[in-house]
């Protein structure tokens, strides 16, 4: 059972990947039956119903997640994702495609640095993955000098 879960939850990031969301939140369900632990499968779900704009079932199968690791990140934050766009009636940019590629985690090559005041909640709840950004530095005068006149 354990290969046809592995099985499925390929065949799942594969159709979201491709956008294909119905697929995604077919074969996420298809998990659950077999496995109903299966963290990814919600978060999978709750992915694939808030690319489809459909916010209650998002929040649920977040919330799901949530009771299998109350401290899951992306549930979490996609919960207030939620909220904020559930608020202003807005959506989500889904429309552009995900390149798998340009998500890269390698040893040595990548770093992982906090951005501070990165924008309006409200701008960034409506962005999606793969989505071109444009980052600028602003140098901040250090306290001393802002003291000295």
């Amino acid at each position: 059972m354990e290969l046809q879960i592995e099985n499925l939850h390929k065949q799942a990031v594969d159709a979201a990947i491709s956008n294909d969301w119905d697929k995604a939140v077919q074969l996420n369900k298809k998990i659950i039956e077999l496995n109903n632990e299966y963290l990814d499968a919600y978060l999978g779900l709750g992915f694939a119903y808030l690319q489809l704009a459909k916010y209650k079932d998002s929040k649920k199968y977040y919330q799901e997640a949530l009771k299998i690791d109350p401290n899951n990140i992306i549930a979490r934050n996609n919960l207030e994702k939620i909220a904020i766009l559930a608020k202003n009636g807005d959506k989500a940019s889904t429309d552009l495609p995900v390149d798998p590629n340009i998500f890269m985690n390698l040893r040595g090559k990548t770093k992982v640095v906090t951005l501070l005041n990165v924008g309006k909640p409200e701008v960034l709840a409506r962005l999606g993955i793969g989505e071109k950004v444009e980052l600028r530095l602003k140098k901040k005068t250090p306290r001393s000098a802002q003291r000295t006149r």
